[in-house]
This record gives structure tokens, C-alpha cells and sequence, in this order.
């Protein structure tokens, strides 16, 4: 229903702080950086023309730190923050423009599949990492069976339960399915097979095993896992 869109979509633009980004609650005055992230997402997607958002855009951007984002002026750099400010930003920049080259390298040098905790005055935050990482690794053009994605596809695999998936460190939630649908749905996306499955039958048609970079086949193994694909 468009007029639903149009609805909600004003009140979220109205909701807005001054410096054109958003806070957790409504003109807040205290921009942050998740819901300036996920309300210049959803604007961006639901297609409504009616909505300057370049105030929002520009916040993001003076908030960036040498190598990537943080989830406050005070904390450390964060491969999730710095992951959810890339995606935000590929809404208006190109993947090879030259703000992503340090925060690329950033997110890249991640090994915690996990979540980040943000603190914030009544609730606490839970931030995961796949959700947040896979999307904008792939959003930077990052090949699918690069081994950062493959270590993060094998840690979501340990989370995975005949009812879905657990959260890392926690049990099974709505949110825990919704995080590894988003972070699997992006590998998908961005898997081509006229590229991807004939580099896997070239790699496996040489004399000797050429395997695809994120994968270790052994060959009396009960297992190899490959990219699911549509």
C-alpha cells in the first residue's frame, strides 16, 4: 500500500534531529548512529522522492573516524559500525569510491562472529556482526569465497538448530533467524553462477585439486561446504 509507505515515511523524515540525523527517539537531539543507519536505509528503499536526504548522509560522513565508524564518540572503532555505515553509504556512493578503502580493509580484518553490545540510557543494544558485515563486504564487491566470508558462513553454520538459528551466545529468537536470513540473503544475491560455479568446475578439473579460495577440501573428509545459490 503506497499511502502506508507515504505515511510512515513522512513521520520518519519528521522524526529527524537538527543536524539532519536521527537519535533513538524522535528529535532527540542525539543522533546515533544505528538509527541514522537504518532509517537512511529504508528511506532510501521505499522509493519515496519527496525526502532530502543528504543532511542524514553528510552526519554519517563527518562521524568517521581514519579507518572506519564507532558506535560513539567515545568508543573504538567497530568492523560492525564501520560495516553499517558502508551500507548506508552505498546508497549514494559508488563501491569503488575512495571512503570506502580504509573501512573496506577494516571490516576484512574481522574474526569475531559475534554481536556488539551498545549501550543506551533504558535499553541495551544487540549488534551482529554477519548481519551487518556480509551485506556491505558484498555491497564493496568483495568475492563471495573470500575466506573472511567463509569463516563467518562456517560460524553462522555452528548456530544453526533443526528450528533455525540460535543468537551467538544466546538462544533462539525472532531476531537471531531474522540476522542470518539478511547475511545469507546477500551471498546469494551476489553470487553469480555463469562467474562462480564455472570457477569451481575449472578449479576441479586440473591435474592437481585447485580448490576455491574460502573452501579446504580434504579429500577423506565427510564434508565441503559450498555457496547456496537460487
Amino acid at each position: 500500500d503506497k499511502s502506508f509507505i507515504i505515511k510512515w515515511s513522512e513521520w520518519l523524515y519528521s522524526a529527524r534531529n537538527k543536524d539532519g540525523a536521527w537519535g533513538h527517539y524522535a528529535n532527540d537531539e542525539n543522533s546515533a548512529l544505528f538509527p541514522t543507519c537504518m532509517s537512511l536505509i529504508v528511506l532510501n528503499q521505499s522509493n519515496i522522492q519527496n525526502h532530502d536526504l543528504t543532511l542524514g548522509y553528510n552526519w554519517i560522513l563527518s562521524e568517521k573516524k581514519e579507518d572506519g565508524w564507532s558506535f560513539g564518540k567515545d568508543s573504538s572503532i567497530s568492523e560492525i559500525a564501520t560495516a553499517m555505515a558502508v551500507l548506508t553509504l552505498r546508497g549514494i556512493k559508488d563501491s569503488k569510491d575512495s571512503i570506502f578503502e580504509k573501512p573496506k580493509v577494516k571490516i576484512l580484518q574481522n574474526d569475531l562472529w559475534s554481536t556488539e553490545r551498545e549501550n543506551q540510557p533504558g535499553t541495551l543494544w544487540e549488534h551482529c556482526s554477519y548481519m551487518w558485515i556480509f551485506p556491505a563486504l558484498m555491497s564493496l564487491d568483495v568475492d563471495p569465497y573470500n575466506k573472511v566470508i567463509a569463516n563467518g558462513v562456517r560460524n553462522i553454520n555452528k548456530y544453526n538448530s533443526n528450528d533455525g538459528w540460535i543468537e551467538p551466545g544466546g538462544g533462539m529468537t525472532v531476531r537471531g533467524q531474522f540476522w542470518a536470513v539478511v547475511a545469507f540473503e546477500s551471498i546469494i544475491d551476489s553470487y553469480d553462477p555463469s562467474v562462480d560455479t564455472y570457477q569451481i568446475d575449472s578449479s576441479i578439473s586440473q591435474n592437481a585439486l585447485r580448490e576455491p579460495q574460502f573452501v579446504n577440501i580434504f579429500i577423506h573428509s565427510n564434508w565441503a561446504m559450498i555457496i547456496p545459490a537460487k
